[in-house]
């Protein structure tokens, strides 16, 4: 009975469309007892990493991994496993976007690393919204939420690319942003 509060009670994860993300999942899901091996080798990788640069590229692939394992997660009807996917993925994306800022602060030049990474929020977002779109209840909610947390991760991440890209983002952003609050007013 869990499964239909966190899917909603209409909700089915065979009928949810989730399309195939660029990134695999981790050796460990979230819903595995061992899942901690995995957060502790992304750990290792980022003692590796030693500029903030390299930082966020190790982030936002952790990032894509979390998104893999968010498939999975919907697909098995765990709710537990959707609390950790998307609150990792929330977490790992706003890490990169600071560890974005910061290398720009050491005056690294990341303006295709911006671009990259701006990419993957923006195909983050679009993944949740269509998901979200497809569900109710506390699903739903959550979809929601964790989109707007890329939104704001998303937000920094522009202010590190080229000013005409920066104004297109702009555009597309708002342009987004009114489609959504149309929905939810139809809704």
């Amino acid at each position: 009975h869990h499964k239909a509060q966190v899917l909603g009670d209409a909700t089915v994860s065979s009928q949810l469309v989730f399309p195939p993300v660029t990134s695999g999942q981790g050796f460990f899901l979230p819903d595995s007892p061992l899942f901690f091996l995995d957060q502790f080798s992304q750990k290792i990788k980022l003692l590796l990493a030693f500029s903030s640069e390299q930082k966020a590229r190790v982030r936002s692939q952790i990032a894509g991994e979390r998104l893999a394992e968010l498939r999975i997660m919907l697909e098995r009807q765990n709710p537990e496993g959707i609390n950790v996917a998307l609150s990792q993925l929330t977490k790992e994306v706003g890490f990169a976007a600071k560890e974005l800022s910061d290398a720009a602060a050491q005056g690294a030049d990341v303006k295709l690393l911006a671009k990259q990474i701006n990419e993957d929020i923006k195909f983050q977002r679009k993944l949740l919204n269509l998901v979200a779109d497809q569900t109710s209840g506390v699903l739903r909610n959550q979809l929601k939420t964790a989109r707007h947390a890329l939104k704001e991760a998303k937000v920094e991440v522009e202010d590190e690319l080229p000013e005409d890209e920066l104004e297109n983002e702009i555009k597309e952003g708002l342009l987004d942003e009114v489609e959504n609050e149309v929905d939810e007013a139809s809704e």
